[in-house]
């Protein structure tokens, strides 16, 4: 129950450790929700993926069905064809995405030193400098080590 405090008298407004303690425990009370709330975000993903596909499994069975086919055929036929237009969507974007991707790493060098040369007359930090080579030496390792053979 709550108790409001009569703002005529000063002395009713002050802070005790009453309510002190009340706001640390409500604050812990909102971080342990907070922690918990990230874990059941992710299951509330989950069901709401699930819930979507079963819309989906749901609506082909049932157009399927009004053909007489029956209901599990038609669920795995749905499945099937949502499958197959997955797998053409990934098939269609993938290779473009993986030359946009090579193109970037072999550009990212040059990048990184046409970067260190444009910044070294200036007052640039040292460690801007040095950041700026240790990046580039280690796009340049990971680059040595990442071969793109296409089929």
């Amino acid at each position: 129950m709550f108790h409001y405090r009569d703002v005529r008298n000063p002395k009713q407004g002050a802070l005790t450790s009453k309510d002190l303690y009340r706001a640390i425990f409500l604050l812990a009370l909102v971080g342990v929700a907070g922690f918990f709330l990230r874990d059941v975000l992710t299951l509330l993903v989950l069901l709401l993926i699930a819930v979507l596909l079963a819309l989906a499994l749901a609506g082909g069975a049932k157009l399927l069905g009004k053909v007489r086919v029956p209901r599990i055929v038609g669920v795995l036929l749905t499945l099937l064809v949502l499958t197959g237009v997955f797998v053409a969507i990934l098939y269609a974007l993938l290779p473009p995405l993986l030359d946009q991707l090579m193109g970037l790493l072999t550009s990212l060098p040059g990048i990184l030193a046409s970067a260190q040369q444009q910044l070294q007359p200036s007052n640039t930090p040292p460690v801007v400098s040095a950041l700026i080579s240790q990046l580039q030496q280690r796009v340049t390792e990971l680059l040595s080590t990442f071969t793109f053979d296409p089929i």
